[in-house]
Formats: C-alpha cells, structure tokens, sequence
C-alpha cells in the first residue's frame, strides 16, 4: 500500500507499507454415522462472517448453507465461502460406505438325527457385507445370535417337524430372513434274531438296535 502526501509547496513524501488480506478458513465436515449406514449426515462448518454455499453437482449449482446435509447415497460435496467478493473454494468431502440393499438369505439342512438338525445359512452382501447370523426355530420370535458364523446345530430335539430360521444382517443395519422346514428322524425299534428257531432246550435271542443310541 503506498501513501504519497503533497504540501503548497508541491513537496512530496512517500510512504509504503505492506500488508495481506485475512485468509479465509476452508470448511470442515463433519459426517455421521461412521462406517456403513442407510444413510448419513453431513454437518459443513464455515468461518463466521461470510457467504456459505455448497454444490452437490460438482460446482454446477451452488445453495446457500442453512443446514446439515442428509445423503441416502453415496456422492460427493463441495463447500465454499464468499467474502462479498472473492470466492474461495474450501474443499470437497466423499459420502462412502452408504448402503441401501438387504442381503439375500437361505437356510439348508443337514446330518439330521432324532434329536438334533444342523442347519447351514448362505447369506450374500455384495456392499456391506454380512455382519451377523441369527437363528430360531418354530415361532421365531427369538433368535440365537451366532455373530459372524453361518452354521448352527440344535440339539435336544423331540421327534417331529420344525421351522427353522436365520435372520442375516449386513453391515448397514438391514436384515433378511431366510426359512426352511425340517423334520427329526425317528428312532427304528430293535429287531430280534432268535436260534435256533422251533423247539429247543434253549435259545439266543440277538437284539439289534438303531445306531448313536
């Protein structure tokens, strides 16, 4: 900045200084929930004092800031801020890791004896992932939390059908349920070999009995 300063006398002095504008703060974000999630909110923090805009349309259309951001899928944001005059643009922030779609959910059994069924759940999240299995039978109102592994043996069963359920969960929170029926086995009665056959001073009678029993 330079200062010239003249008398009646057409005598001049001359005088400089240097100095700088204030520099702008770019904004912060602030995103929430971490990880994956449904959905997120983006809180943008400006400098006080000036004009808060964002673009979610890569600096096509700018709005002005009033309030948090809710982004139901994965995008991007630009913040900026104005001092009446000069644009700065603050920073861009990425939205990731927002996932909408379920997981897909099966459930097969197997090694089924009289009292127990081993079941064996096949769930799939291309996005997220699946983060936890869940099983139940008959009502399936309650559910045995299995955390991340995808086989379950129930065991102390009486003879007859059940319904069988797991309820997979992805790592945003949405849940899929997959069922299948199954049915005990039932027990065979012993049969009997006796020898000799006919009348006899005495007799072997062999008993032969069902197998894991």
């Amino acid at each position: 900045v330079y200062v010239k300063v003249s008398n009646e006398s057409l005598m001049e002095t001359l005088y400089n200084s240097k100095t700088k504008t204030t520099l702008i703060t770019p904004p912060i974000y602030n995103v929430n929930p971490s990880g994956y999630a449904t959905s997120k909110v983006v809180t943008i923090t400006y400098p006080s004092g000036y004009t808060n805009e964002y673009s979610l349309d890569s600096g096509t259309t700018w709005l002005t800031y009033t309030t948090a951001l809710i982004f139901n899928a994965n995008g991007s944001v630009i913040a900026r801020v104005s001092d009446g005059t000069n644009y700065v643009n603050g920073s861009s922030y990425t939205v990731t890791n927002i996932d909408t779609t379920a997981p897909t959910a099966s459930l097969a059994t197997s090694s089924i004896t009289s009292k127990s069924v081993l079941l064996t759940a096949t769930c799939a999240d291309s996005g997220s992932g699946i983060t936890k299995y869940e099983f139940s039978k008959d009502s399936g109102t309650t559910y045995t939390n299995n955390n991340t592994t995808s086989t379950y043996t129930y065991n102390n069963l009486t003879t007859g059908s059940y319904t069988f359920k797991v309820r997979c969960t992805n790592g945003a929170g949405l849940t899929t349920i997959g069922t299948v029926s199954g049915t005990t086995s039932a027990i065979a009665a012993p049969t009997y070999s006796i020898s000799p056959s006919g009348y006899a001073t005495s007799k072997v009678v062999t008993i032969t009995y069902p197998s894991g029993y």
